[in-house]
């Protein structure tokens, strides 16, 4: 049986700590331009040691000790113990899941570069003994005479702990591996030092090598997609998503919709700007997103209508957009499958069937908000669109709802408003009830909300919010409860709460847009996240 559980856990907690360090230095760097780092267009050299179908490969660009220098220059001295705090918890996971003390054997020749990678869902190939994915360490040195003593130090203080070390050569590069559990591999490769959970990784490593055309550095559409990042970066990432949906189910981090992932691989390109992390993103397919949904062409006017701390999901003809989505995952079913799901654990949460009754009448802007508060609160806006009968539509809704609620009308602040309401019993003389729906229009707006108040609040606003860019799409704040926040991550797309839970404390903000690109492979992004 395949030693599954400790190889996983390697990788995800590496992994994590990558993203962890990019959201713990951001978030201060971010707060004085002047201390900021501008980061480099420079790619990992790394790469030329990872084979081409590797699942998914990060890279930090950038020493972690000038990022901490920096770090502590721009942080005031209440945040200091906090900041010192979260760096030691970095080192801890390294040292936990690598057996690597950081602050001893790597700070003193670390250089410019630290990639970490899954290299193969499964080693062997054979999934009939069970999945052991392979992860590899790639760190540049800065000094190689310097960096060779103190790795030679970390061996031997390992084997002074019991560790018994295992020695062999493949194609004449000396290898060390230790017998323990998690077992570690590692090597010498020019000026880069390799670490991984089995010898086998490091073999294939030079095998990459030394055949060029079997390393990711060398695939064709791993060097088209870092080439389009184009703003300058801390750290970069590229996903091979048919691979990673196999690691990922095999391994039991991803549900197994994500098991079927397109053959397309995503590029990240990570930055500081404006005290924010951001994350350029492009997903490059094998086949054109011929139906993918359209930008809209001009800013949503309907987020100023809407609480400024409040989730926000934004867009244009939510029919047009759906069926567009729809068809774009036709050849996915696993993709497809996650938005249908995603689609009805909204549809349970409001109580109504979205795509029948409310998508074919929202060919105009609309704006959905979740709105901060312990319960589940939500705000669906629309434009009216002169050529849909929206009233009617309302009618068809109210109708529905009286087989199982109240339907009545209130007046409030001059505004008619339709409400649904459960009833109950308290004794034969007192009834209470408890709103489930309530909407409402003017002259250019109708709006559904779970709140009387939320909603008269927006059709009647005392004061316009910020209106989100034209490009921004989706709009998260952390005023949606965090553990809510997850558990509806979690029903919407199991197992991507095991890679962003450790994130989510950090994050305060976050803003998706979906930006225009020429080639109609290539799906453009910025991914913005404010950080606390």
């Amino acid at each position: 049986m395949k030693k599954q559980k400790v190889v996983v856990a390697m990788g995800i907690i590496a992994a994590v700590a990558l993203l962890i360090s990019f959201s713990l230095w951001g978030r201060v760097l971010g707060q004085r331009p002047a201390s900021a780092l501008t980061g480099t267009r420079m790619q990992p050299l790394a790469t030329k040691f990872i084979a081409k179908q590797a699942p998914l490969v990060a890279s930090l660009l950038i020493n972690p000790d000038r990022l901490g220098l920096a770090t502590s220059l721009a942080t005031a001295p209440s945040e200091r113990r906090r900041l010192h705090q979260e760096w030691q918890q970095w080192q801890s996971l390294i040292k936990q899941n690598w057996l690597i003390d950081y602050d001893r054997y790597i700070r003193p020749w670390l250089g410019n570069e630290l990639t970490l990678a899954v290299t193969s869902p499964d080693l062997d190939r054979d999934s009939s003994n069970g999945y052991q994915p392979g992860y590899l360490m790639a760190m540049a040195m800065a000094d190689q005479p310097r960096a060779q003593k103190y790795l030679e130090k970390f061996w031997q203080n390992l084997a002074s702990q019991g560790a018994n070390l295992l020695f062999e050569q493949h194609e004449g590069i000396p290898l060390i591996t230790t017998d323990s559990t998690p077992s570690l591999s590692g090597a010498t490769l020019g000026n880069y030092a390799l670490f991984a959970n089995d010898v086998r990784v490091i073999r294939n490593a030079i095998n990459d090598l030394q055949v060029s055309d079997l390393s990711l550095a060398n695939l064709p559409r791993y060097r088209a997609t870092i080439d389009r990042l184009g703003q300058k970066r801390i750290g970069l990432a590229f996903v091979n998503l048919e691979e990673l949906g196999t690691w990922g189910k095999e391994s039991g981090f991803l549900g197994n919709a994500l098991g079927d992932l397109p053959n397309a691989s995503l590029g990240l390109g990570f930055s500081i700007k404006d005290r924010q992390l951001q994350s350029e993103t492009l997903l490059v397919a094998d086949r054109p997103w011929t139906e993918a949904p359209t930008l809209p062409s001009n800013p949503n006017p309907l987020t100023q209508l809407l609480p400024p701390d409040a989730t926000v999901f934004v867009g244009h003809d939510l029919q047009q957009t759906w069926e567009q989505l729809r068809s774009a995952l036709t050849p996915y079913p696993g993709l497809q499958s996650l938005a249908q799901n995603a689609l009805q654990s909204l549809t349970d949460r409001i109580g109504f069937d979205l795509e029948q009754d409310i998508f074919s009448w929202i060919r105009g802007d609309y704006a959905l908000g979740i709105l901060p508060g312990k319960n589940f609160n939500w705000l669906l806006l629309a434009t009216k669109s002169p050529d849909i009968n929206v009233t009617a539509a309302l009618d068809r809704l109210d109708h529905q709802a009286q087989q199982h609620l109240t339907v009545g009308k209130i007046q409030v602040k001059d505004q008619e408003l339709t409400v649904w309401t459960s009833l109950q019993a308290e004794n034969p003389t007192i009834v209470s009830g408890a709103v489930q729906a309530v909407h409402g229009m003017t002259d250019r707006v109708v709006g559904f909300a779970s709140s009387v108040s939320d909603l008269v609040t927006a059709l009647h606003p005392s004061r316009a919010n910020k209106q989100l860019p034209k490009q921004d799409f989706a709009y998260f704040h952390r005023s949606v409860p965090l553990p809510y926040a997850q558990t509806l991550l979690n029903e919407t797309i199991p197992g991507l709460d095991n890679f962003l839970a450790p994130v989510l404390p950090h994050i305060t903000a976050a803003t998706i847009a979906r930006l225009p690109d020429p080639n109609n492979h290539i799906l453009r992004g910025e991914i913005s996240l404010r950080l606390q």
